[in-house]
């Protein structure tokens, strides 16, 4: 899901930010620690909620490492997901810091709906299945 974060304060003393992320609600917003360099007040980026399921490069390995989002404390902060870095997401090996995505990216949007991520992680050999709309049939009715 792409989100926008609202507000970011910065803790110089361990070189987080506390940040708080719009999911297409503003009476549910979620606060998410990070410790990347070029989180800002305002940015598009995305974010993986409490029990999304990723899988991780390990740098030196080069094995995938495979995380559940879980609501955690960093430093006496309650962080209810992660904001997402391109190697995250599985589109780069590495990254210096997260995704920020164009001013125009709508919250609350899936991430592969923008721009050229659904191909580069085609490139990579990463395939998303799409979710499959429910149908949901009537209760038939008795005569």
């Amino acid at each position: 899901m792409l989100l926008r974060s609202l507000r970011c304060s910065s803790q110089a003393r361990n070189r987080l930010n506390v940040c708080s992320v719009d999911i297409g609600d503003k009476e549910n917003l979620l606060q998410i620690i990070c410790g990347a360099p070029n989180v800002r007040q305002g940015a598009r980026v995305p974010v993986a909620k409490v029990g999304t399921r990723l899988a991780i490069k390990e740098t030196e390995s080069g094995e995938l490492k495979r995380l559940k989002i879980k609501k955690s404390k960093l430093r006496g902060e309650v962080s209810q997901g992660m904001i997402c870095s391109e190697a995250e997401l599985g589109l780069a090996d590495e990254s210096d810091g997260i995704l920020i995505f164009e001013d125009d990216a709508a919250v609350g949007s899936l991430v592969l709906e923008h721009g050229t991520i659904a191909g580069r992680l085609q490139a990579r050999g990463i395939t998303v299945p799409t979710p499959q709309p429910k149908v949901i049939a009537p209760e038939p009715t008795q005569e």
